[in-house]
């Protein structure tokens, strides 16, 4: 199996933990933003003026590919710089939580994927909620990201046809080997300026007015349950009904009996 990586926040300690996990069941290539590049949604470089900045590291002996671009560039360059598709993409692992709609829609990490959705090629995005403050090291990550082995081999061999795309949140610090089925909170972020001293500044992402009510089988309600979720979207980035959701994961082994 071929997987291109991607993510929005450069190299990261969880950007390690994912690619050291997926190597275990793929031949993994792996592009990212040369920066953090978050919040960025699906936005694509169209300066046709503007040389992008393309390096190769090394870091811990993985080859590392890094674009001065953005999120969705970096999926883009990798699925169409070679002859043949990945078999799937897949983006993360984030550092932080994309639940309800505000953040799904201004993730890069998700913004990617859905590179890989137009592409149809499989695409599944990762994000790790965690509590801000806290120390984020690759050991942690490596916990939450280790259902990888197996949600990814399932999803290529039995995801139904149905199923583009899919946006799962996995607690740091948490090994998970099921997943709850979810529906997609309408979860806001509210007022993201000040006005100061006759310029703006961008709050800090604790001030926001995050309003959300955690209704039960919900991503919100998973994040603060610290339960791993799933979403699952079709070829039009339309969210698949919850139950379709649960009812694959049935078949595969994956699904969390704390749902019921």
């Amino acid at each position: 199996m071929e997987i291109l990586l991607t993510n929005d926040d450069g190299i990261s300690p969880a950007l390690m933990a994912t690619i050291k996990v997926l190597e275990k069941i793929a031949n993994v290539t792996t592009v990212v933003p040369a920066k953090n590049q978050s919040w960025t949604s699906k936005s694509n470089t169209r300066d046709t003026k503007k040389l992008i900045e393309k390096k190769v590291k090394d870091v811990d002996g993985i080859k590392i590919t890094t674009l001065d671009a953005l999120p969705a560039d970096c999926s883009n360059y990798g699925l169409f710089q070679h002859d043949k598709f990945p078999d799937v993409l897949v983006t993360g692992a984030n550092l932080g939580h994309n639940v309800g709609l505000s953040a799904f829609l201004s993730s890069g990490t998700v913004g990617s994927a859905l590179e890989g959705l137009l592409a149809g090629v499989p695409a599944i995005s990762v994000s790790c909620p965690y509590t801000f403050g806290e120390e984020l090291t690759e050991e942690k990550f490596s916990r939450s990201v280790i259902i990888l082995e197996k949600l990814v081999k399932k999803f290529h061999k039995h995801g139904p046809e149905s199923f583009a795309m899919l946006t799962i949140n996995l607690p740091i610090n948490t090994e998970n080997e099921k997943l709850i089925a979810v529906n997609m909170e309408r979860w806001i972020f509210g007022k993201l300026f000040d006005d100061e001293d006759g310029h703006v500044r961008v709050r800090d992402y604790p001030k926001l007015n995050q309003r959300s009510e955690n209704k039960p089988l919900t991503d919100t309600w998973a994040r603060q349950m610290k339960y791993a979720s799933v979403i699952a979207l079709d070829k039009f980035a339309q969210i698949i009904d919850r139950e379709i959701v649960a009812d694959w994961l049935r078949s595969v082994d994956l699904y969390d009996t704390r749902a019921d």
